[in-house]
């Protein structure tokens, strides 16, 4: 299985945790981005040049949230690899890599390889825990709050609440979850 299908399934799963014995890549690497709180696709090959790439390999990163927002990840960047996974290559040894990145503890520090205007960059980013994949859109506040805890900041923009959790700040509109992570 190639990670690139990881990638297609976070647009489309609406709910999803990490299960205790996931098997698949897919359901790993999945897991992994959604805790840290990044979202994106394979970089095609129309975009690399504009991306200072000598080739489409990596994955553009259209949102960003929680833990890698904090540590500098930014929209636009390219990953490349988080510690030794590379992204874009699912070889069967690769399924042993996203384990045990995976199975990382919330806090324990992941290394991602990055690239921002053609400039390659190392970022340590924290785990978020395993109830961050759970996050879903339409989720109400209390259901957040059930699963998260209760809030360190809130404050509306735009018409909307924001609200800060210890791991991710979620928007609300309505009363419910406008920007869950795993939509």
């Amino acid at each position: 299985m190639l990670i690139n299908s990881a990638l297609a399934l976070v647009v489309a799963i609406s709910t999803l945790a990490i299960p205790a014995q996931a098997q698949s890549l897919d359901e790993l690497a999945v897991g992994v981005w959604l805790r840290l709180g990044l979202h994106g696709a394979a970089v095609k090959p129309e975009q690399a040049r504009e991306l200072k790439l000598a080739k489409a390999r990596g994955f553009l990163i259209d949102r960003v949230n929680g833990t890698a927002q904090k540590a500098g990840v930014k929209v636009g960047d390219v990953l490349f690899k988080i510690d030794e996974f590379e992204e874009g290559h699912g070889v069967a040894g690769d399924i042993a890599k996203i384990r045990s990145i995976a199975a990382k503890q919330a806090g324990a520090h992941v290394n991602l390889l990055l690239s921002r205007g053609g400039e390659s960059m190392l970022l340590s980013v924290p785990m978020a825990p395993p109830k961050v994949a759970s996050l879903k859109e339409g989720m109400t506040t209390q259901e957040v709050e059930d699963l998260l805890g209760p809030p360190k900041s809130s404050r509306s923009i735009d018409g909307k609440t924001v609200r800060t959790y210890e791991w991710i700040t979620v928007e609300f509109t309505a009363g419910k979850v406008s920007n869950a992570p795993a939509e």
